[in-house]
């Protein structure tokens, strides 16, 4: 184990670049594409121990090109080719609130880039905890960019992850509507 110092960031430009991906992507994030600008915050408590990195990670911002913006985010964070947890989690983004916990389980950190179906999540929301599909697009193509930010929400009430619609615009995608019914079943039961 190796621990190191406190790392404070202030408008800082990350960029990460595979020149031999020329591949055009319309929405979202392009992995082999980063570029993360106005990086602020505060990573302290960093540990290596074999491949893993863990760190307390506060008061950090950043916005990606994609034009994903992390206004607040706070968590225990654990980094390694097979999993990425961000443990005692409260993100605030443009769309969502996180407070809880998110993992994201992996053969490698080559499974990211085809993340709904190589990236096995596990997520405790607590109450008040809300996830726009247009935050969600940023990361995989399933929404196609086509959730904007009163397209469809999901608020959490209880630690079970009970989710429900709480904005549906017309009109509402019938592949969206089938996905969310397939996957948190009816939501005309659940409260507002």
């Amino acid at each position: 184990k190796i621990k190191y110092g406190d790392l404070s960031l202030s408008n800082v430009r990350f960029v990460y670049r595979d020149f031999n991906d020329t591949a055009k992507q319309a929405f979202g994030i392009n992995y082999s594409h980063l570029e993360v600008n106005n990086v602020t915050g505060k990573i302290s408590d960093i540990r290596i121990s074999g491949d893993s990195v863990t760190c307390v990670i506060a008061d950090f911002s950043c916005v990606e090109k994609s034009g994903l913006r992390v206004k607040k985010l706070y968590t225990h964070a654990t980094v390694s080719p097979k999993n990425i947890r961000a443990d005692s989690l409260l993100l605030y983004t443009e769309h969502s609130y996180l407070h809880g916990f998110y993992r994201m389980y992996t053969h490698s950190f080559d499974d990211y880039p085809n993340y709904v179906q190589a990236v096995n999540m596990e997520a405790y929301l607590r109450d008040s905890s809300y996830v726009n599909p247009s935050d969600v697009a940023y990361f995989t193509d399933f929404f196609d960019g086509s959730g904007s930010p009163d397209f469809l929400a999901y608020r959490v009430f209880s630690p079970l992850m009970v989710l429900y619609p709480i904005r549906v615009p017309f009109p509402v995608f019938g592949s969206m509507r089938d996905w969310y019914s397939g996957l948190m079943g009816d939501p005309s039961g659940l409260r507002p």
